[in-house]
C-alpha cells in the first residue's frame, strides 16, 4: 500500500498562487481547494454546530438564578464563553486559509499550526462539554421548587421545597419571592410555567449537550486528519540529501533497543 502523498513545494520553490499581492489588490485569492478538503468541510460543519449550540443555550434564562436549581449559573456561563470563544477561532481560522492569506508566508508550517489549533479547540470543546453535562440536571424542576434565602443575602440555595418532601416556604422566603416577583413579574410567570410541567429548557440543554459532544467528535476527526497530514508534510518537506529529525518516538525506540 502506497503512502500519502500531498504536493507541498520543496527546496524552496513555491507555487504561482505563493506571490505577494499587489498595492491596488483588494483581496487574496480565494482557496477552493481548502474548502472542499476534509479540514474545510470539518470546520465548516463545527462552525453551524457551535452557532446552534449558543443561539439555544443563549434563549435560555441561564442568568437568571431563579430557573437554575441551586442558583448557580456559572457553569453556563463559562460553557458560553468557551463555546462563543472556539466558534470565533474556528471562523478565523477558516476564512483565513479559504482567503489564501496563508499563501503569503509559505516559510510557516501551517500544517503543524493547524494540528495545534484543532488540538486546543478539541480540548475546550471536551471542557464545555463535560461541564454542560454535569450540570444540565440544574434545569429540572419535576421535583418542586426551590427557594431560600441563604446564608450570604442571595435568595437561592440548593434545597428543593413545596412540591417535594421538603415544608413549604417560611415567612422570609415567601416575602423574599414575592418581592422577586414584584421586581421581575416575566420571571415568575415562566417560572411558575415550568413547575407545572411546561419546560422547555430542560430538553433545550439536552440537545446542546448532545451538539456539543457531536462538535467534539467533528474536532477530534479534524484533528485526527490534520496529524496525517502534518506528519506527510513533515516527511515530504525534507531537502534531498538530509535526513529527516528522529522524533521523540524513534529515539525512545532506540534507547529500548540498546537496552536489549
Amino acid at each position: 500500500m502506497s503512502k500519502p502523498t500531498v504536493n507541498y513545494p520543496r527546496n524552496g520553490s513555491y507555487p504561482d498562487q505563493r506571490r505577494r499581492r499587489k498595492q491596488n489588490d483588494v483581496c487574496c485569492d480565494f482557496n477552493s481547494s481548502y474548502a472542499k478538503s476534509l479540514q474545510g468541510i470539518c470546520k465548516a460543519i463545527s462552525m453551524i454546530v457551535g452557532l446552534l449550540v449558543i443561539i439555544i443555550i443563549g434563549v435560555s434564562p441561564y442568568f437568571r438564578t431563579i430557573f437554575v436549581i441551586g442558583g448557580v449559573t456559572w457553569p453556563f456561563h463559562i460553557v458560553m464563553l468557551f463555546t462563543v470563544c472556539v466558534w470565533l477561532a474556528t471562523m478565523f481560522v477558516y476564512f483565513f486559509f479559504l482567503s489564501g492569506q496563508h499563501l503569503q508566508y509559505p516559510h510557516v508550517p501551517w500544517p503543524k499550526w493547524e494540528f495545534i489549533f484543532n488540538v486546543v479547540m478539541s480540548g475546550a470543546v471536551l471542557f464545555a462539554a463535560i461541564l454542560e453535562a454535569a450540570n444540565v440536571w440544574r434545569w429540572d424542576m419535576s421535583m418542586g421548587m426551590q427557594f431560600n434565602p441563604g446564608s450570604s443575602g442571595s435568595p437561592y440555595n440548593q434545597q428543593l421545597s413545596g412540591l417535594g418532601y421538603q415544608q413549604g416556604m417560611t415567612m422570609t422566603q415567601s416575602i423574599n419571592f414575592n418581592s422577586y416577583c414584584t421586581r421581575y413579574p416575566k420571571d415568575c410567570t415562566d417560572y411558575f410555567g415550568l413547575l407545572t410541567g411546561h419546560n422547555s429548557y430542560l430538553g433545550n440543554h439536552i440537545f446542546a449537550t448532545v451538539l456539543l459532544f457531536l462538535l467534539l467528535i467533528c474536532y477530534l476527526v479534524s484533528t485526527y486528519f490534520s496529524f496525517r497530514t502534518w506528519r506527510v508534510f513533515v516527511r515530504d518537506m525534507v531537502r534531498e540529501g538530509e535526513h529527516p529529525k528522529p522524533t521523540s518516538w524513534d529515539r525512545f525506540k532506540f534507547r529500548i533497543s540498546e537496552i536489549k
